[in-house]
């Protein structure tokens, strides 16, 4: 439900326990093939180049300069990508999935949501009643506003 405070962009933290091979990311049915030794550029890259997503940031975390480190003990691979344009979808976006396959090492990768992402409705859409379709209705009229369409 969208709370009224303007566009809020989803963030999920990736954390990574592997010492080599790749992993894949998953995000609404693609997949980013990402390399344990993969700097926040190469991460970035890997993401964007699936159809469904135009722009993230990645940020890694806690002085990590690769997305998979063997756990130390306190701490593994660990950084945050935050969804600034996905195709066809705003607000709170559906938590990525991981394929870990072919990760070497601890094989292990967790995903978790930081922020709910948060967008007003947007687009349009068309009634239908007895046959009869309706042109286009902005979703973002106002009650009184759609009334008058």
């Amino acid at each position: 439900n969208y709370q009224g405070g303007g566009i809020i962009y989803e963030t999920q933290q990736v954390i990574c326990d592997a010492s080599g091979g790749s992993f894949g990311l998953i995000f609404a049915g693609h997949i980013a093939k990402i390399d344990h030794d993969a700097n926040e550029v190469a991460v970035q890259s890997a993401l964007e180049s699936m159809p469904n997503v135009d722009s993230v940031s990645v940020t890694f975390n806690g002085g990590t300069t690769t997305a998979c480190v063997p756990h130390n003990g306190s701490s593994a691979g660990d950084f945050l990508i935050t969804f600034n344009s996905v195709v066809d979808m705003t607000g709170d976006l559906p938590t990525m999935t991981v394929e870990t396959n072919n990760l070497e090492g601890g094989r292990r990768v967790d995903i978790h949501t930081i922020v709910d992402g948060d967008a007003p409705i947007a687009g349009s859409f068309r009634l239908s009643f007895r046959g009869s379709v309706s042109e286009p209705i902005d979703a973002s009229l106002s009650g009184p506003d759609m009334a008058k369409e």
